[in-house]
């Protein structure tokens, strides 16, 4: 249940992050919101009807949510070096730079406003989702852990 309320927060703290960034304010910004009402709604499935369709569902929305969130990197990183030219310390000599370098000062966020990681949280939400369906069995209680080969053992030395 750790892994489940860990999950919950990281949607909400993400969530929160979002809404102080006020990132609304175009379509594209709403697709983390969108994801964060998928995995939501992923988590509350998982923990309220642990069904194995259920289970497989949930599995495969979260690899989709890791997709976005690798699509969001990429997209923070185009954003960032698309304002590169309008940089106040790259700016005049963005032009001169190599097409390498120019990527690299984008993806390090040393141009542009868009934090180029911040989207991998969608990626640990859907970690964290996934880790929880794999310790949750049908009735949505904490799947026991598998005997060990010594607990095997044990019964038959006493």
């Amino acid at each position: 249940m750790g892994i489940v309320a860990l999950a919950a927060l990281t949607i909400v703290g993400t969530a929160s992050e979002l809404a102080m960034d006020h990132h609304w304010e175009t379509t594209v910004q709403l697709i983390p919101w969108l994801c964060l009402v998928v995995a939501s709604a992923a988590l509350v499935g998982l923990v309220a009807r642990p069904s194995r369709p259920t289970i497989i569902a949930v599995r495969v929305v979260m690899g989709l949510l890791v997709v976005a969130g690798l699509i969001g990197v990429a997209e923070h990183t185009i954003s960032n070096h698309d304002a590169g030219s309008f940089d106040a310390v790259y700016g005049e000599r963005w032009a001169q730079l190599s097409g390498p370098s120019r990527w690299w000062h984008a993806v390090i966020h040393d141009v542009g406003a868009s934090p180029t990681l911040a989207p991998l949280v969608l990626a640990e939400i859907a970690g964290l989702v996934l880790l929880a369906s794999l310790r949750t069995d049908r009735r949505g209680r904490s799947a026991p852990a598998r005997p060990t080969r010594s607990d095997d053992a044990a019964p038959a030395l006493r």
